[in-house]
């Protein structure tokens, strides 16, 4: 991944279970117009993409790392190991940030 958002958001989600606002909030400055929710499944939807290309060549170099996105990034990374892999994800571990508790805190105040 040679974006410099791609691998700053790859290194984060390597270390951190970020959902997919939090992961956009660290990314604000960018994508003018996009919600953070938005912003952050872009970027995983990209980084998605980059892994895809790079199982195409060779499935098996890319496999410890699509478990650990589906472990701390869980969609598309989660479908995706299934899809290549034909076995189950790890179930997604709750946000870094927010705990997993943001869908809930936005929906009680707005």
């Amino acid at each position: 991944m040679d974006s410099g958002v791609l691998m700053l958001a790859s290194r984060m989600l390597e270390r951190y279970p970020l959902c997919d606002r939090c992961l956009g909030r660290f990314f604000a400055g960018l994508g003018m117009g996009l919600s953070n929710f938005e912003r952050g499944r872009s970027i995983k939807v990209l980084m998605a993409m980059e892994l895809h290309a790079g199982t195409s060549r060779d499935p098996q170099a890319f496999k410890d790392k699509i478990y650990l996105y589906s472990l701390n990034a869980g969609e598309p990374f989660s479908s995706f190991y299934k899809h290549i892999y034909g076995l189950d994800p790890p179930k997604q571990s709750p946000c870094y940030v927010c705990g997993g508790r943001i869908e809930s805190i936005i929906d009680e105040w707005v």
